[in-house]
């Protein structure tokens, strides 16, 4: 697709980035991208095999994302701003504070304050 992108520190997330970077405006969309540690025994062809399994709908989320992703970067010249991408692993499980600050910041914190940084939206 041709999106700049950039992996978060000490994990297995990205951020892409589609339209202006310098722009004020804003919108970061989040999308959940990890397995679950739970057995699969569905007994499929394509079953994974580590202990791990898509069991709770992110193979949807984050193949929503890559759609929106594809769909903004073919508009990309008439946006109005930035939009981030943030793919995000583990958000079930994750008990420690990070910060990106590629592009501006987007930070995230654990227990009610959730996330922070330079967007003005976040939908996902």
């Amino acid at each position: 697709m041709n999106i700049p992108y950039q992996e978060l520190p000490g994990s297995s997330g990205i951020i892409g980035l589609i339209g202006d970077k310098n722009s004020s405006n804003c919108f970061l969309l989040r999308g959940d991208m990890d397995a679950l540690p739970i057995k699969e025994e569905t007994g499929l062809s394509f079953a994974s095999q580590n202990g791990n399994m898509h069991a709770c709908g992110h193979d949807v989320h984050t193949t929503v994302l890559l759609g929106a992703a594809a769909l903004l970067k073919e508009k990309e010249d008439q946006l109005h701003g930035t939009v981030k991408l943030l793919f995000q692993p583990g958000e079930e499980i994750r008990t420690d504070n990070w910060e990106f600050s590629g592009w501006g910041s987007i930070k995230y914190h654990t227990g009610n304050s959730g996330f922070t940084g330079d967007f003005t939206n976040l939908f996902g």
